[in-house]
């Protein structure tokens, strides 16, 4: 494994991290601050939380990346941190150390670490207990000295695994807790003395969702019920015993779209706090009748403990918050943001507002599961909600914009300058009569792609490829000698013949009906002799000489090293990496293809009542973007960018290459000097391909996006997205009937059905 250089790595790291820690934002309760949020274009996270655990009236915060790991010491809520580091030459230097779950105690921090021994004819797994040493910025192992066994749970060659299995560690008086997982039905409560090692075990009855400290002499226990119906959870919240073992139910949160709430429990105020709905809810003596949000929460994170101060710490992957719980100190403006659309540019600019706006408290409920009858709340003057986010296609927004319900955001002299930058199909969307009536938060636009690189490897040209859906099918048909004896195949390996024509099947529809409207055709229909053609050429392609599998046929992964040609569902805005290139396709020579692409809007309620705080909310929206999503909407965004990894590749690849040249030259056994030659030839192979591929995003993908701005046409009220995309069991049922179920239906009768609902819709709507 190559290294990087660790040193230049870190101490970047750590500047990077004081700058974080020393400009946080003033949230929108006293005191809140944000330690840690890590967002990045393609994906790739320089840090990652590992864990966060209590430490005296702090915590502190285990971080780790590709070679090191970083623990963050806070004394206080208030406190600046202290950085110690393990680097990845001591880690290796030690066998490759690698320690998980952690935990704290009499404010020393420890860590699990499971190492496995191998013999030809076994594999035994041990574990060992680290004392953390935090002193003069490292991180120090050494034996811990207490007398915790945990051989019991490692047994066996998946004791590894085994040890990952805690539903739940954590300290708790002097005792160490941890809820171990059996099977499905049963996990097993372990509880030990860390002064004695005197363990004492408890059954209980799974499953189990979340454990963590209660009062006294209890641990709290969560059990998540998820409704098929709803798409909602049910949380039972119980207490358990560790002496006699008996569980009593505490409370009971309905309508829940996560099934954890990460409850932390006050001990000094009997109270026990959960996240819900994008909020940190005090629920005092667990009466859920009494609970009271206290304030916002725009992640509801994956662990959260309470500080003795009445701060709570708040951890995802990317990201650690400090939340005030006096609900006093709250923002004197709450604004409430219902979000169905796509993407997180909703939950992003959260940071941006409270770092602008400590006044302002921000609720993002992503309610598209509750399915909240917009048009409905307006048409009663609701303003409970203040902004509100949805699909371009969704017919709600259709409603909104044809009624004129949609207000004018004009006034605020940055959304007018976001918008002014914005690609014309885009900007016509968000415009009405003159006025800005949204700011587009996330775009979606794909195709049918090609991998080019397998299309030149089968002898194919870029002057081949079909133009039109007619000459797509003639084209499939000449690819089956064409893939023969090829390490490519037509599609990836899991694509059943049902699946592929499916994806085909929808591409063409989503294509017809944005064509339709964009020559302003109003009562167009799916059965036209053009469209039945065209699908009745999709079912008469010869899938078994394709390499399809039919939907019951087994051994899809006997294609598993082949490259797939063809990849449904290929973007057609700018995307990370550029192996597929979308084919755009019209229905007839003489017309140009057209496009479609579904745009995500967040606009404000015209009831709303802070529409200054509103507007300064979505202005900011519009740079929170995804950066993939910002490329594909603004006019000035033309440099490409690089992988995050790159320069560090190059520069391996580079030193590698005049290594091996080196030791080319010094060379005297002649095989030894062929092996070094094609160890070279890999590496100038592997830094030609990465100084072609290493993109995120790459002028050729720009320059191809802005020559196609002429296909785009923004996806409005759609018939085939209303009747076929819904979220429930009953819509995705259908779905599957109409595009992965139906092949040998007759054409007219498939397109049939469809056009017999719009007819219905078009009727009900007059």
């Amino acid at each position: 494994m190559r290294k990087m250089n660790g040193k230049r790595f870190i101490l970047g790291l750590m500047a990077l991290m004081l700058c974080l820690t020393m400009c946080a934002p003033a949230f929108a309760s006293t005191g809140d601050r944000v330690l840690m949020h890590e967002t990045t274009l393609d994906g790739f996270l320089p840090m990652v939380v590992q864990a966060v655990v209590p430490c005296g009236d702090g915590f502190i915060i285990v971080k780790y990346s590709d070679t090191d790991v970083v623990v963050e010491r806070y004394a206080d809520a208030q406190a600046e941190p202290e950085i110690f580091v393990l680097d990845d030459e001591t880690r290796m230097e030690n066998g490759g150390i690698y320690v998980n779950p952690w935990f704290s105690w009499n404010g020393e921090l420890y860590g699990f670490e499971c190492k496995d021994s191998y013999t030809e004819e076994s594999t035994t797994s041990k574990v060992l207990l680290w004392h953390v040493k935090l002193e003069d910025g490292k991180v120090i192992l050494e034996d811990s000295g207490l007398p915790v066994d945990l051989s019991d749970v490692t047994a066996g060659e998946d004791g590894a695994q085994n040890l990952l299995d805690f539903s739940g560690l954590f300290t708790m008086d002097d005792s160490l807790i941890i809820n171990v997982w059996v099977d499905e039905e049963t996990y097993r409560l372990k509880r030990i003395d860390l002064n004695t090692g005197v363990c004492a075990e408890t059954e209980i009855e799974g499953p189990v969702t979340e454990m963590v400290p209660g009062r006294e002499g209890t641990v709290l226990i969560t059990r998540s019920d998820w409704n098929p119906d709803t798409a909602l959870n049910t949380v039972k919240v119980s207490s358990l015993n560790l002496k006699n073992g008996e569980i009593q139910e505490k409370t009971v949160i309905d309508g829940l779209e996560n099934e954890y709430i990460h409850p932390c429990y006050d001990r000094n105020r009997d109270a026990m706090y959960i996240i819900k709905e994008g909020e940190l809810w005090a629920v005092p003596q667990f009466d859920m009748e009494g609970a009271e949000a206290v304030n916002d929460c725009p992640r509801n994170g994956d662990g959260a403990i309470l500080l003795p101060g009445g701060f709570e710490v708040i951890w995802e992957f990317d990201t650690v918050m400090l939340r005030n719980t006096d609900p006093s100190q709250r923002g004197s403006v709450v604004l409430r943001v219902s979000d169905r659309g796509d993407g997180m540019t909703m939950n992003e600019t959260v940071y941006a507002m409270n770092n602008k706006r400590g006044d302002v408290s921000v609720i993002v409920q992503s309610d598209w599961r509750k399915e909240p009858d917009v048009v409905q709340a307006m048409l009663n003057r609701d303003s409970s909600t203040d902004i509100y986010s949805l699909r371009s296609d969704d017919s709600e927004f259709a409603a909104l914009y044809t009624r004129g319900y949609l207000p004018d955001l004009s006034s605020n002299e940055k959304i007018v300058e976001s918008t002014n930058r914005l690609y014309p199909y885009i900007r016509d969307m968000v415009m009405q009569d003159g006025k800005i009536i949204g700011v587009p938060v996330c775009f979606v636009g794909d195709a049918v792609g090609i991998h080019m690189e397998a299309w030149e490897e089968l002898g194919g040209t870029a002057e081949e490829l079909p133009k039109t859906w007619n000459q797509f099918f003639d084209w499939l048909e000449t690819l089956p000698k064409k893939l023969e004896g090829k390490n490519v195949s037509l599609c990836d390996m899991w694509e059943t013949k049902g699946y592929f024509r499916g994806g085909i099947l929808k591409t063409m529809l989503d294509q017809y009906e944005i064509r339709m409207e964009k020559k302003g055709e109003k009562d167009y229909y799916f059965a036209t002799p053009e469209l039945c053609e065209l699908v009745r050429r999709l079912d008469g392609l010869d899938y078994e000489a394709l390499g399809i599998r039919e939907d019951d046929e087994e051994n899809m992964y006997e294609d598993e090293e082949r490259t797939p040609l063809l990849q449904n569902g290929t973007s057609t805005l700018i995307q990370n990496g550029d192996a597929y290139v979308p084919l755009t396709l019209s229905f007839s020579e003489e017309e140009e293809p057209v496009l479609p692409v579904q745009v995500s809007v967040a606009f404000m309620n015209p009831y709303c009542e802070h529409p200054e705080e509103a507007m300064e909310f979505l202005a900011l929206a519009a740079d929170s973007m995804h950066g993939m999503e910002q490329y594909a909407a603004y006019t000035d965004k033309t440099e490409p960018i690089r992988s995050s990894d790159y320069e560090d590749e190059v520069r391996w690849y580079r030193s590698e290459i005049e290594n091996l040249k080196e030791r080319i030259e010094k060379a005297e056994d002649g095989e030894e000097r062929e092996m070094l030659q094609e160890q070279l030839q890999i590496g100038e192979e592997g830094l030609e391909y990465t100084e072609k591929h290493s993109w995120m995003i790459s002028g050729e993908q720009i320059e191809r996006y802005q020559k196609w701005q002429e296909y785009f046409k923004t996806r409005m009220y759609s018939f085939v997205n209303i009747l076929l995309n819904g979220d429930g069991e009953d819509d995705s049922s259908e779905y599957d009937r109409f595009f992965h179920e139906s092949i040998g239906m007759n054409p007219e009768e498939l397109l049939g059905t469809l056009d017999t609902k719009v007819r219905m819709i078009r009727m009900e709507s007059n």
